[in-house]
Order: C-alpha cells, then sequence, then structure tokens
C-alpha cells in the first residue's frame, strides 16, 4: 500500500515520444523498477529542404518528429521512466508518453 493506495504492477503497451526540430541521434532506454527493460534509437537528423539553389544554411520542417515503439511483451513493473540521450548533436524533446495497463491483484 501506498498512502492508502493498492500498488498493482503495470503491463507496458506502448510509447510515444515528440521532439522538434532536431539534429541527433537520440538512444532511449525505458527503465521499470531501476532495471533495463527496453533501449532503442531514433534518428532525428534532418536533410532539410530540396531547393533548386544552394543556400549555406538548412531549412528545418516546422512539424515534429514522432518516435513511437511497441512496449508488449515487457515484464511488469511498479513504475518506470524513460531515460533519452544523445552522445551527439541537439534535440528538442517536446513530450514523452508511456502507456501502461494495470493489472490487478485478485481480490478473494
Amino acid at each position: 500500500m501506498l498512502f492508502g493506495a493498492v500498488i498493482n504492477d503495470k503491463e507496458a503497451f506502448d510509447s510515444e515520444i515528440r521532439f522538434s526540430a532536431s539534429q541527433a541521434i537520440v538512444n532511449v532506454t525505458l527503465l521499470g523498477d531501476s532495471a533495463e527493460l527496453r533501449t532503442w534509437q531514433h534518428d532525428l537528423r534532418t536533410t532539410g529542404a530540396t531547393l533548386p539553389v544552394d543556400l549555406p544554411f538548412d531549412l528545418f520542417s516546422p512539424s515534429t518528429a514522432t518516435g513511437r515503439r511497441g512496449l508488449r511483451s515487457l515484464p511488469r513493473f511498479n513504475e518506470c521512466f524513460l531515460k533519452i540521450e544523445s552522445a551527439d548533436g541537439w534535440y528538442s524533446l517536446r513530450n514523452a508518453t508511456v502507456r501502461a495497463k494495470i493489472k490487478k491483484v485478485p481480490t478473494r
């Protein structure tokens, strides 16, 4: 029990991460109960717009880049979080969501 509420394990369903204009490869790790459950990458490097002239800079798309990942078949967990990092480049994280289902403990 946590402050009078029953703590139930969860089953991960999926993850969705949104980035603004970014220029990096990001590594995402889902940690559940302090254990690494899954790791994956998103390539956020942009190539810029194709124009008939060569500009001395790149034009970035104003739209967001969305990375989705299915997380079914992972071990159950009580709490989880995402660790998002990049070794090179820069990124602008807009939001991150992990969806999970509560596995209720059967009552007698």
